[in-house]
């Protein structure tokens, strides 16, 4: 490996204590509710075979993804994606672009389909165990930022 290689594989590596305090500066977003005003550009997430939308209905969905339907609500499998149904999709789907963006040196084609999952099924259980209606988006955002906390240990 010559020097021009190495301090390309130095500059595109990004210390743990960077992502960090991207997480931290997350957590600042989500707790004052100022990510609300980041949410008008952001587009449901579909992605590392995870689907995050609002639509209870998989007529609603593009026709790509309606194939071999399983499980229900709030995750669910179509095509091979985990599907998660929330009134709160934008903001999931801010913080799941935001995670990507601060694990961006650490993600690969490899693992991101366990990153993204775990995310996903983190989310799911929230909304799971909040079947009586009391989810907030607060509380959902900071149950999936405690996931993406896990990949730095």
């Amino acid at each position: 490996m010559d020097d021009e290689d190495s301090m390309m594989n130095e500059e595109e590596f990004v210390p743990d204590e960077n992502i960090r305090d991207e997480l931290a500066r997350l957590e600042r977003t989500i707790q004052s509710g100022q990510f609300v005003h980041e949410l008008e550009n952001v587009q449901e997430w579909t992605g590392a075979d995870v689907i995050i939308t609002s639509k209870p209905e998989i007529g609603d969905l593009p026709q790509k993804y309606v194939v071999g339907f399983q499980g229900g609500n709030p995750g669910m499998f179509i095509a091979g994606d985990f599907r998660i149904v929330t009134e709160h999709a934008k903001s999931l789907s801010w913080l799941f672009c935001q995670l990507r963006d601060a694990f961006a040196s650490r993600i690969d084609y490899a693992n991101k389909y366990d990153f993204y999952g775990r995310l996903a099924h983190r989310a799911a259980g929230y909304l799971d165990g909040k079947m009586d209606g009391t989810t907030t988006a607060k509380g959902l955002l900071s149950s999936v930022l405690d996931e993406a906390r896990t990949f730095l240990k």
